[in-house]
């Protein structure tokens, strides 16, 4: 494996001694960074004051010029909103995981279910626990053995069986709203980075924010330098962001 591959690899099968899991890798101008969602969202909630507020205005408006705290975006969109039928089926309710443990001669069969409190419990029933199957293979027998731990010291539990769907539901859920953008500029936008959604809102009320508007975390960014006609620069930033309940909770 190149060694890139090999690092995303591990982002999927960490796990931290906290219990943390869905590790990122990216790099900024301070250096490379790999860190665990929930860290990164441990860190937002302690620099609120350092948030960005993205925004966008209606025709009519006009607010001139950037601040470190205030970029106003050329584009915002959805890329994607929250699909009962896809989360069903990629296991965002239920799940099974089908664990062999070669070693040990044993096979481990897990059903996963949402949290309690997620969804009402009439509605996770309504969905088949085969929506997804995961097929891990395990080491949890195996680290139980003693027999086996004396002859190979190496053999740990890789808790994988216990852990692969409530990653992916967690993933699942932080890709419940994915927004792309374009901002002029935005050389502190990182992936990792926490900022503050502002969508114009059409109605006459003011204090009613957009549904869309919030949290939102970037998980990509692309740099880009492009020469004008004037011959001048232009320098522009495009970025991807994910919110687990509309940019509300994150």
């Amino acid at each position: 494996m190149r060694p890139y591959e090999m690092i995303k690899l591990l982002t999927l099968q960490a796990q931290a001694k906290e219990d943390s899991t869905n590790y990122v890798f990216f790099e900024t101008l301070q250096g490379y960074y790999y860190v665990s969602f929930r860290r990164l969202l441990e860190l937002a909630s302690k620099n609120r004051e350092e948030i960005p507020t993205i925004y966008m205005e209606l025709g009519g408006h006009s607010e001139q010029g950037n601040t470190k705290t205030r970029i106003k975006a050329d584009n915002l969109h959805m890329v994607n909103s929250f699909d009962m039928l896809y989360a069903a089926s990629q296991g965002y309710f239920k799940s099974t995981t089908i664990a062999p443990d070669i070693m040990a001669g044993r096979c481990l069969l897990k059903i996963g279910n949402a949290p309690a409190g997620l969804y009402s419990d009439k509605l996770i029933q309504g969905f088949p626990a085969t929506g997804r199957i995961f097929l891990v293979p395990t080491t949890e027998f195996s680290a139980a053995n003693t027999q086996l731990t004396k002859q190979d010291t190496y053999i740990t539990d890789n808790f994988l069986s216990r852990t692969i769907d409530g990653r992916n539901r967690e993933l699942l859920g932080l890709q419940t709203r994915t927004i792309r953008g374009i901002v002029p500029g935005g050389p502190e936008l990182n992936p990792g980075k926490i900022i503050n959604i502002n969508f114009p809102n059409p109605t006459t009320n003011k204090n009613i924010p957009d549904e869309a508007s919030g949290l939102y975390m970037i998980t990509n960014t692309q740099h880009s330098i492009a020469r004008v006609p004037a011959g001048e620069f232009l320098y522009e930033t495009t970025f991807e962001a994910v919110s687990d309940t509309g940019g509300v909770t994150l």
